[in-house]
């Protein structure tokens, strides 16, 4: 897992019921008390994208992640690997994840993001037998859906009460 935050975090809890050999996860840095949960074992990004036969991505977009896993990664992954990104579209070279899948590089991939969201309908990757998409609906469960209506209510009242928003968009 890349990302152990939130959405890693919560990956993890259901992943570890399926009496998987090591559950590998990669952050910023390491998270000892949330690994400890699910015993997660802290590697380096290229320990994880080398030895993990999954591989989730939970992470948000941002300089650093734009582009993590591109045809260099790609190369250093079994070739009976599965990308899952339930993270954000730009965090996946989607030309080089293409190739990949082509040339049989890695297994599959099973995306719930990608770019330009939607796809058009005629993409690549819509045609590949080795590629599952859904249409960003990874976070639809009624917890988070009433999570996030709690959350944009509440910065709704702090707009018009002149309090700073909980979540703002820089």
């Amino acid at each position: 897992i890349i990302g152990l935050g939130a959405n890693g975090f919560n990956i993890a809890k259901r992943i570890k019921g399926f009496d998987i050999g090591r559950l590998l996860y990669n952050d910023l840095s390491e998270l000892k008390e949330k690994a400890k949960q699910v015993d997660g074992e802290f590697v380096t990004k290229d320990v994880l994208f080398r030895e993990s036969d999954f591989v989730f991505l939970g992470v948000p977009l941002t300089n650093l992640t734009k582009n993590l896993v591109n045809k260099e990664v790609f190369k250093t992954m079994k070739n009976s690997s599965i990308l899952i990104n339930t993270a954000r579209g730009e965090v996946v070279n989607q030309d080089d994840l293409v190739e990949a899948l082509q040339k049989n590089i890695i297994y599959g991939a099973g995306l719930d993001v990608m770019y330009p969201e939607p796809l058009p309908s005629d993409h690549i990757l819509t045609k590949l037998p080795n590629c599952v998409l859904t249409p960003h609906i990874g976070s639809a469960t009624i917890e988070i859906r009433e999570a996030m209506l709690v959350l944009a209510a509440q910065n709704i009242l702090n707009v018009l009460t002149g309090k700073p928003l909980l979540t703002p968009i820089p």
